[in-house]
């Protein structure tokens, strides 16, 4: 095992993506391909969208509350024709279908 290889099981982040109680979460490739099915939708019919991101940076003790609170108040929110997904490594997103600015 190379040398400090369990970091990774320190970070808040890395253990809400691969927690199983987090299966309505897209990850990244597949929540990209969705934001790319609706922006073709949205130029093709003209019905809008919205992106919200939220960036989980911070202190790994704040972190792993917020990702708690925030994952629990999207999946218990989204309609559901919302997507919920990671925009990155450190950032949850919503896509809003059908809804403007």
């Amino acid at each position: 095992m190379a040398p400090f290889a369990f970091i990774h099981l320190l970070n808040p982040i890395s253990w809400f993506r691969r927690n199983a109680a987090f299966h309505g979460i897209h990850p990244t490739e597949r929540f990209r391909d969705l934001v790319e099915r609706e922006r073709s939708r949205a130029d093709r019919t003209g019905i809008r969208f919205s992106l919200v991101v939220f960036n989980l940076k911070g202190r790994k003790r704040d972190t792993y509350h917020t990702l708690y609170h925030i994952t629990s108040l999207l999946l218990s929110r989204a309609r559901t024709s919302d997507e919920i997904g990671w925009f990155d490594k450190t950032s949850l997103a919503v896509l809003l279908i059908g809804s403007g600015e």
